[in-house]
């Protein structure tokens, strides 16, 4: 393989892959907004998953894409990454997870805006979005507003949570799961 000075190659275990993916180049908005559905914008042209065709770029992996990184390129898989999903450069903003090449909020979670939140606990948002928690109780508690919480239930700070499945408050209070983590039995689940 010849490589120009506008060509870059990256060698990963043993591939050779092409700078260019196909054409593609990442692109976020100026401002660095995105769509509604917790994305950050990437542009690129082509007919399959975000302009790039599976298994593009000399990727081994029939799944993965060729994604830019600098003058450079290294394989992706755009339907779990965080970073690319769906298409190079496209990232998932806030807390949301990339979900089959999509970027949603995680189990449990809602979307309110453009963040994901707990309906049953976020005193902000609770048991709809917007909905603050002032009269009828400072406290969430399994989506209304309350004085106190219900048993089984720990108080962390304004949200009634159970800190066995929550994966903001697992096991304790503010003991957070890396994102994309659950929480199970009050310990952090790597999905």
């Amino acid at each position: 393989m010849r490589a120009s000075k506008r060509t870059a190659v990256l060698l990963l275990s043993g591939l050779v892959l092409p700078a260019s993916c196909g054409g593609e180049s990442p692109a976020q908005n100026p401002d660095g907004s995105g769509g509604h559905d917790g994305t950050q914008g990437a542009s690129g042209g082509g007919d399959a998953v975000g302009g790039a065709s599976l298994g593009s770029g000399g990727c081994a992996d029939p799944t993965s894409i060729a994604c830019p990184i600098g003058d450079a390129a290294i394989c992706i898989n755009p339907t779990v990454d965080p970073k690319n999903c769906g298409a190079c450069g496209t990232v998932c903003v806030g807390n949301h997870v990339c979900d089959s090449g999509h970027c949603r909020c995680p189990s449990g979670l809602s979307e309110c805006g453009y963040q994901c939140v707990n309906l049953r606990s976020d005193p902000a948002n609770c048991g709809g979005c917007e909905v603050i928690c002032l009269s009828g109780g400072p406290l969430c508690n399994n989506g209304e507003c309350s004085a106190s919480c219900d048993p089984g239930l720990t108080q962390c700070d304004s949200s009634c949570v159970d800190t066995a499945a929550d994966a903001a408050n697992c096991g304790d209070c503010g003991k957070a799961c890396t994102a994309g983590d659950t929480c199970e039995q009050s310990s952090c689940v790597t999905q």
